[in-house]
């Protein structure tokens, strides 16, 4: 067992650091602090450990044995900058690349371009080398504790960023893949599943439980001083022939359910979009015949004619399941709309915050600079020593003042109707009224279901992109 200290040995040819990257809130030493934590953790302190940009979260990359530190991450505090370091350092040390695996790469392409196969590998990877690393570094261990008990101090908490939090507001519902992989690390971290679950989720976590947790504690003795190659790649080897065989299978079943789902959610949106056109179509009308643009009437009529008739399924909706969904659509909308507003003036405050600071910061430097005109010898030497310290601060401040502008800019607007997706929040609506937009779907010709079939995989695809990240 290796117990983590900051101050520890390292060979004199491997003690050069990268330098603490610009920008970032953090002191030269705190930075070289957890590098050291990731290259102690990952066996390798040759690995470059750089910084990334802001949202797109920390990661080991196995293509070239690098860590990328999201800075987010880091501004969050030194608990939680430490957790990720021993983290991503833990993926180095013990997760190979599916090609030591002895996949092809026909079959890592095969199997990763499945919707949620990638998710689930991750789900069950990161507990694994979570434990991998509090067992081989005990130091570490309490990072790993305050951060999930953190994350998961909400009942039915997904596990995601606030962009990813945004994406599903959008849908109005969680997939259920993702759903299924929170609540595995929550049993792994609290010993128990949240009390109100999806059934159908509910059901996959009941299969395949025992999988998982064999999975989990499938990791090479953190207990032996001598990690060998041949027990990292046999033990991840069980993990993945597990997670792939036994798991996935059910996972995969909830992924076709959330196609499905989404299939529906881009059908109501097609439909919106179509009203939309047929309403501009008929101002144009209207404008063509005040004019007396005979020609232009009649192409307008063609138009109208066969928005119309795209339209002819949705006449057939009751009454009561149309006033249902329209009830609960809007509503998903507002709370949408309210924590996006929240987000946003969150944001605008933390703007405000490091635009007050720099302001302090600079007449601060300025009251050194004009004590260090009259000083000398050593008090001279530590006067300028704390103005640069001040100018590294305020320069910090500058980019963490610019990178929130640039996040509020990209912000999508929030939802007042508009071209706004529409959101589905299918497990708020009665089963008689998800009956009916079954049918709805059931009458679409086989053409318009491809088409939104690919929409919904292309939608699921960028979900799990962003979740993955």
């Amino acid at each position: 067992m290796e117990r983590f200290e900051a101050k520890q040995y390292i060979p004199e040819e491997e003690q050069r650091m990268e330098e603490k990257p610009e920008g970032v809130d953090i002191s030269e030493k705190d930075w070289q602090t957890l590098q050291i934590i990731a290259k102690r953790v990952g066996r390798d302190f040759r690995m470059e450990v750089k910084l990334g940009k802001p949202g797109e979260g920390s990661f080991f990359n196995p293509e070239d044995s690098s860590i990328t530190f999201d800075p987010l991450h880091i501004k969050e505090g030194p608990e939680q900058a430490k957790f990720v370091a021993g983290h991503e350092g833990s993926h180095r040390a013990i997760t190979p690349h599916p090609k030591e695996l002895g996949l092809s790469q026909e079959k890592i392409s095969e199997l990763y371009s499945q919707i949620g196969f990638g998710y689930l590998q991750n789900v069950i990877e990161d507990p694994a080398v979570n434990d991998w690393m509090g067992k081989r570094f005990p130091g570490l261990e309490s990072y790993v504790e305050k951060t999930y008990d953190e994350q998961l101090k909400e009942e039915n908490a997904v596990l995601s960023s606030p962009e990813v939090k945004r994406i599903a507001a959008q849908l109005g519902y969680w997939p259920k893949f993702a759903q299924y992989g929170s609540e595995i690390i929550r049993y792994w971290h609290q010993k128990r599943f949240s009390q109100k679950l999806d059934p159908a989720v509910e059901k996959a976590l009941t299969r395949t439980l025992n999988y998982a947790q064999e999975s989990i504690s499938t990791i090479p003795d953190p207990e032996k001083p001598d990690l060998a190659r041949e027990d990292i790649i046999a033990t991840a080897q069980k993990r993945f022939k597990n997670n792939t065989d036994y798991i996935w299978p059910e996972v995969r079943k909830l992924v076709e359910m959330d196609l499905h789902i989404e299939e529906l959610r881009q059908m109501l949106n097609d439909f919106r979009q179509k009203q939309k056109e047929l309403e501009q179509k008929r101002q144009e009308m209207k404008e063509a015949q005040k004019q007396g643009d005979s020609k232009k009437q009649e192409e307008l009529q063609q138009e109208i004619d066969g928005l119309e008739q795209e339209l002819d399924p949705l006449k057939e909706l009751p009454k009561d399941a149309k006033k249902e969904l329209q009830e609960q659509i809007d509503q998903a909308m507002r709370e949408a709309a309210k924590q996006l507003n929240k987000e946003i003036q969150e944001k605008q405050k933390q703007i405000e915050e490091a635009r007050q600071k720099q302001e302090e910061l600079e007449k601060e430097i300025q009251d050194l600079k004009e004590k260090a005109q009259s000083a000398q010898g050593k008090e001279k030497e530590e006067l300028e020593k704390q103005i640069q310290e001040k100018e590294m601060e305020k320069l910090a401040k500058e980019m963490e003042q610019k990178q929130e502008e640039k996040e509020l800019k990209d912000f999508p607007i929030p939802p007042q109707g508009g071209d706004f997706p529409i959101p589905l929040p299918i497990d708020k609506l009665s089963e008689k009224t998800k009956q009916e937009l079954e049918k709805l779907l059931n009458q679409l010709p086989y053409q318009k279901r491809q088409e939104l079939q690919n929409k919904a995989k292309q939608q699921l695809e960028d979900f799990e992109d962003t979740i993955n990240e």
